[in-house]
């Protein structure tokens, strides 16, 4: 196809076709700017000779191609663009459209300083952060510094793109722009600081000790000139020392956050939610191993913010307040509506939506629901890179470590523990390799590989802090170390873990670290003990929505029972174990069940025979079958007697048997 050749165009013409490429696909657009220029349709013949414009049945006008567009943009006068592109920017704002085309036009007007554009673009700027569209505020603010005409308005725009790319956690691109405009400036205290908190924040991507030092050097500056800034530095400071591992250093910083706080008067506190300070001293007392005032604290915070409403109060500070719950892990069902009303109130800011998804995505693991955790991270991750949310990425591949380990997926897990492991070597994120070493450890667990087992689970069991209670690697690898050192005979060793570990489960005060407590004692007691204390943990289990955990007491409970000779217990406690690890795909560990199951005899289910049962069927037809009644099968399984019931009658139908004599008669015969 031959290339398109600009018609020699002049007058209302002329503009008529650089109105056209400006506007694109905004015919409102085209329709306001026509007016203003007072070109008509007439206006438009040469463009249609020359082979430039294409005009449809409903008269809507197009350039004719890509080409042609570039054509017309190349060939106007350089003023003449500019002033097409700051008309566009105009109707955009009479007209109401987006921000982001309003300022696409702007940063085409000028090419050089100029103080109206810079004007606008700032309004741009403060619009954007009023409905919380942190990334289109930041772009806006960064090119309003670009064009400003004074050394002091640069300055202050400069600075308010730099603080918005901190507090919102964006991405750095074009920051270094902004700090080469600001290389020289005369700046205030409260600007100095900013501008070094951002460089201790980039320097943290490349040598991470040097940045606590420089962090450390700007809260020290913060104290004397800029105490606004004091309390975002303290937070992220307590941060940044978590991700390191330094839990000293987050619980000096957290003290210090809430004497602050303490300090202020009414109107400097209620920036942040009151209990701000509450839960930050949680987290930090726990990674200490203060679990015991950690919960304390835990409890009081949750229930300040269970009275907050979450359509109403705004959308920054609703932000913030999820941020602290996901800090807290905080499950509960207030939490959960601020998180959905937040995350649907999120949907224009990328970055803040990709952490959202990412706490969203935590929490459907842990009440088990893996199938909607793995559809979360799907769109999450994609969106978190897009948006450069560095921190979102992180704890999602965190989570997909997890889940690959537990589920055997092994070209998974390794593709992602490589990437993780860079990542984190780089930054110095500690919290993150804990939980690379627990996934490798838990993995090796499953297979049998019991010293490689121990090597991986006592380097994440090992570190020096203790992280966010049961969500990161540290507390579960302690759990499943006492396991693998009780497996690989080391009795001893696994009574000094469990010593070292038990404590810390009872004073979390939480049903799971409770289960997990009576896991672990059950291990490492003698005789008859380990029954009562696997029972009393499957108990404790039976309220919680954790099916992998629940599926590996189970598991342990059925292998005591098995040595103990116990086969007719054991068998439903296995065929409730596959159960729970088939519900969320964790592979390996479903073969390890059902190679139990196998070891006590009998089939796993009637499949041979023409007939597939439930696993939950299943169980509940072994116990009718050798003699129990309805309640204590329903005692055995852990079930209600009306679910025993529910069972039994499906059971019954799918057999063709009537009553449980014939029941007891054709189990008999399937195991022939």
């Amino acid at each position: 196809m031959s290339a398109v050749r600009a018609p020699a165009l002049t007058g209302r013409a002329s503009q008529a076709a650089l109105d056209i490429a400006v506007a694109g696909a905004r015919p409102d657009v085209l329709a306001a700017m026509s007016a203003s220029a007072g070109w008509t349709h007439e206006d438009l013949e040469p463009l249609v000779r020359g082979g430039l414009l294409t005009v449809d049945a409903d008269h809507r006008l197009d350039l004719v191609s890509d080409e042609a567009r570039d054509l017309v943009l190349s060939a106007a006068p350089l003023t003449a663009l500019c002033a097409t592109h700051r008309r566009a920017a105009t109707v955009c704002r009479e007209l109401n459209l987006p921000l982001r085309e309003r300022l696409d036009h702007l940063v085409a007007s000028s090419l050089v300083a100029d103080e109206d554009v810079a004007g606008e673009l700032e309004q741009v700027a403060l619009e954007a952060e009023a409905v919380s569209e942190s990334r289109l505020a930041s772009d806006a603010w960064r090119e309003a510094a670009r064009l400003s005409t004074t050394a002091s308005d640069r300055t202050t725009r400069a600075v308010r793109c730099l603080r918005l790319v901190i507090v919102a956690g964006l991405d750095y691109a074009g920051t270094d722009d902004l700090l080469d405009l600001l290389a020289g400036e005369q700046l205030s205290s409260e600007c100095a600081c900013w501008v070094d908190w951002l460089r201790t924040l980039r320097l943290s991507e490349s040598a991470p000790d040097a940045a606590v030092v420089a962090q450390w050097s700007s809260i020290q500056r913060a104290r004397d000139g800029a105490p606004g800034t004091l309390r975002a530095l303290l937070w992220d400071a307590a941060m940044n020392a978590w991700t390191l591992g330094d839990a000293e250093g987050g619980l000096r910083a957290a003290r210090e956050y809430v004497d602050l706080e303490a300090a202020m008067d009414g109107d400097e506190a209620e920036v942040e939610a009151p209990w701000t300070g509450t839960a930050l001293l949680a987290a930090a007392l726990f990674e200490v191993g203060d679990v015991a005032e950690a919960a304390r604290l835990r409890d009081e915070a949750m229930a300040a913010a269970s009275s907050v409403d979450p359509s109403t109060i705004a959308l920054d500070r609703l932000v913030s307040i999820v941020f602290l719950d996901d800090l807290l892990l905080d499950a509960s069902p207030e939490a959960s509506r601020r998180l959905v009303v937040c995350k649907d109130r999120s949907q224009d800011e990328p970055a803040t939506l990709a952490c959202l998804l990412g706490i969203e995505a935590w929490r459907a693991r842990s009440r088990g629901d893996w199938a909607l955790a793995d559809r979360i991270l799907a769109r999450a991750r994609p969106l978190a890179a897009e948006a450069g949310a560095a921190g979102a990425q992180a704890g999602m591949a965190a989570l997909t470590v997890e889940m690959a380990a537990i589920r055997g997926d092994d070209a998974l897990l390794e593709r992602e523990v490589r990437s993780l492991r860079t990542r984190a070597t780089t930054v110095g994120d500690r919290r993150r390799m804990a939980t690379v070493d627990r996934a490798m450890g838990i993995r090796a667990l499953v297979d049998g590989r019991l010293e490689e087992a121990v090597v991986w689970l006592s380097a994440a069991a090992d570190s020096g802090f203790l992280g966010r209670r049961l969500r990161d690697g540290v507390l579960p690898a302690r759990v499943d170390l006492v396991e693998a050192l009780v497996r690989q005979g080391d009795l001893d060793g696994a009574r000094v873990r469990a010593d070292d570990v038990r404590p810390l489960l009872v004073a979390m005060g939480d049903p799971l670290a409770d289960a997990l407590e009576q896991r672990v004692a059950g291990l490492v007691a003698d005789g008859d003990e380990r029954l009562g204390h696997l029972e009393e943990a499957l108990r404790l289990h039976a309220s919680l929505p954790d099916v992998f955990e629940r599926g590996r007491t189970l598991l342990l409970l059925a292998e005591q029972e098995r040595r103990g000779h116990l086969g007719s217990q054991a068998r439903p406690h296995l065929i409730e174990a596959t159960e729970c690890f088939e519900q969320v795909g964790a592979r390996p560990w479903t073969q390890r069940a059902t190679s139990e199951l196998r070891a006590i005899g009998g089939r796993v289910d009637t499949e041979e025979a023409g007939v597939h049962l439930t696993a939950q069927e299943l169980a509940v037809a072994r116990c009718v079958s050798e003699g129990r009644s309805t309640r204590e099968a329903a005692e055995a399984l852990f079930l209600s007697p009306r679910t025993v019931e529910y069972h039994l009658g499906n059971v019954y139908r799918k057999l063709g048997v009537h009553g449980r004599a014939a029941l007891v008669a054709r189990m008999a015969a399937d195991h022939r």
